[in-house]
């Protein structure tokens, strides 16, 4: 009853909050910092300097670097207050502690001091889709927006209110964004970039080449050149010695995610471009190394291994990452810093649904069974007959001790790791014959301590791995309509991905939370979850979201 009534109060906020101002229900209920979207952040637009921070406009979100602490700290994005990801410019009002920023679809204010988002009235849909350049000022009282075509708008810095569009006075101070013009600089760049001063672009590796957008040099002696697809450069004014920054993952649409001690990894959920790159991004793997906050990108351009390749699980140890795709097998040598591939050749087919790495094994699951793979070493060991004269499909893998289970177009199943003795599961969750095998297709299953969930069209269940007792969750109802997409536990709570949102179900009180764009997710479907010990992450196709996970009583 508790639960019901829970679920009911959810959907009438939610309800609320579609049509209340950005911000108002959002910041009553999470703190600063518990939301946050990685996406492509390649494509810049804008610079500019407050305070402590320099922040950078780009199409998905604000990127703030503290020039105190000399660090990167997490972005502004939809998912912690803007209207719409696609930032036009942005400009620093010092009176009020203020950043505006100017979206595709209109103008949000942010008072750093409380980090307190406000959109401004009147300002939704003023600048659509074609409008690209966006001059910004100030004047004592009004911030002014100027388009190319040479409409002004003048807002009240204080009141937020349109004062109307008439031709600002010569008392406007307008923050100039340096276009580049002539030659570039010589500056010295990291790594294998290097600027075609030619053709005024940042040119890669690959001899890709990425036009820059503006320049921007900022108190602390620092110049920032930004680039339309490359990212952008941060170099020391006076020795010209820089560096390229790329933050975010290649492809905004993310279709695995996983994490090793040192690292992040974002599998593309794009087999190849669908759109315009600076919202889309491109194909490809990125790695974030946490230590030093570094961004590498692996693209099917210099990268035979993952051409074509939509990303469906990645799991790793820090000696190799392995990546079910849809065209085979992959994996990352870290020490030979190379990719390779297994194809239909060496498994006999091609999609790898789910990969789950242990210490001397790599099992994978693929749509004509489960594989045995040896692990480092990459090569296949055998492959487990699940039924005679048939081969069943194998969506989701966990381990559980020396146990591994498995969801199949069948059912449920468990193998025994150390006497390779398999045992099926009924819909009630006992253990039956081979033969009488089959009953609704398990589309995902994890573990956690001694509980198994798993999710087939009927719902969510739990199965204690002790007494063998089997319990259905609660259903979500209206909230969640769509089958499940992924499911992960995390001690006594679980965390399910749908089409249309994300659900958190804790197992003590019986009662779920339910979480879609109007809290803070990058999109309401859900390609993967990754729980770690402060934060839940969520592959969505509009980058990762991080959540910070609230305490339990």
């Amino acid at each position: 009853m508790r639960t019901h009534l829970i679920l009911v109060l959810w959907t009438v906020i939610c309800a609320w909050n579609t049509t209340a101002p950005a911000q108002t229900g959002r910041a009553a209920r999470y703190q600063p910092g518990d939301w946050v979207n990685y996406a492509n952040f390649h494509y810049v637009t804008s610079f500019e300097e407050g305070d402590r921070y320099l922040y950078v406009g780009t199409t998905h979100g604000v990127l703030r670097f503290n020039q105190v602490s000399e660090q990167w700290e997490y972005p502004y994005t939809s998912s912690s207050g803007l209207t719409n990801d696609y930032v036009l410019n942005l400009i620093w009002v010092r009176d009020n502690r203020e950043l505006w920023v100017i979206t595709r679809e209109g103008i949000d204010v942010i008072y750093t001091v409380l980090d307190r988002w406000t959109h401004v009235p009147d300002s939704q849909n003023m600048f659509g889709p074609a409008i690209q350049n966006i001059r910004v000022g100030q004047t004592a009282q009004d911030v002014i927006l100027r388009t190319a075509g040479g409409s002004s708008y003048v807002y009240n810095k204080y009141s937020y209110t349109l004062r109307g569009r008439t031709t600002p006075g010569n008392s406007v101070r307008w923050n100039e964004q340096q276009r580049i013009q002539g030659n570039m600089p010589i500056y010295f760049l990291s790594e294998s970039w290097h600027i075609n001063r030619i053709n005024n672009s940042l040119v890669d590796e690959e001899f890709r080449e990425f036009p820059f957008t503006l320049q921007y040099t900022t108190s602390f002696n620092r110049v920032y050149l930004g680039t339309w697809g490359g990212g952008f450069i941060q170099a020391d004014a006076t020795t010209k010695v820089g560096e390229v920054i790329r933050f975010g993952p290649v492809s905004t649409p993310v279709g695995a995610i996983s994490k090793d001690e040192e690292n992040f990894w974002f599998g593309s959920a794009l087999t190849q471009f669908q759109g315009p790159p600076e919202i889309y991004g491109e194909p490809g793997i990125s790695r974030w190394e946490l230590q030093l906050d570094r961004w590498t990108h692996t693209l099917p351009e210099n990268e035979h291994a993952i051409r074509n390749a939509q990303i469906y699980s990645i799991d790793g140890d820090g000696q190799r990452v392995w990546v079910g795709t849809n065209r085979g097998l992959l994996y990352y040598n870290f020490k030979r810093e190379e990719w390779f591939r297994f194809d239909e050749k060496q498994l006999g087919t091609s999609p790898i649904f789910d990969v789950v790495v242990m210490d001397s094994t790599v099992w994978i699951g693929t749509d004509i069974g489960l594989y045995n793979i040896a692990h480092p070493r990459g090569y296949v060991r055998y492959r487990t007959r699940i039924l005679e004269n048939e081969m069943l499909s194998v969506y989701s893998l966990t381990v559980n001790q020396d146990k591994l289970f498995a969801g199949t177009e069948y059912g449920l199943i468990q193998l025994d790791i150390g006497q390779k003795k398999l045992y099926y599961y009924n819909t009630k969750g006992q253990q039956i014959a081979r033969e009488k095998f089959r009953f609704p297709r398990v589309y995902q299953v994890t573990s956690s301590t001694d509980r198994l969930y798993y999710a087939d069209y009927l719902g969510i269940y739990e199965l204690n791995l002790r007494t063998n007792r089997l319990t259905q969750l609660p259903k979500l109802g209206l909230l969640a309509k769509s089958s499940v997409r992924v499911i992960e536990a995390d001690g006594r709570t679980v965390w399910v991905g749908f089409n249309d949102g994300a659900g958190e179900y804790d197992t003590q009180n019986n009662e779920w939370e339910f979480y879609t764009v109007e809290d803070g997710l990058g999109d309401n479907l859900i390609n993967d979850i990754l729980v770690g010990q402060d934060y839940v992450w969520f592959a969505t196709p509009n980058g990762v979201t991080r959540f910070r996970k609230t305490e339990r009583e």
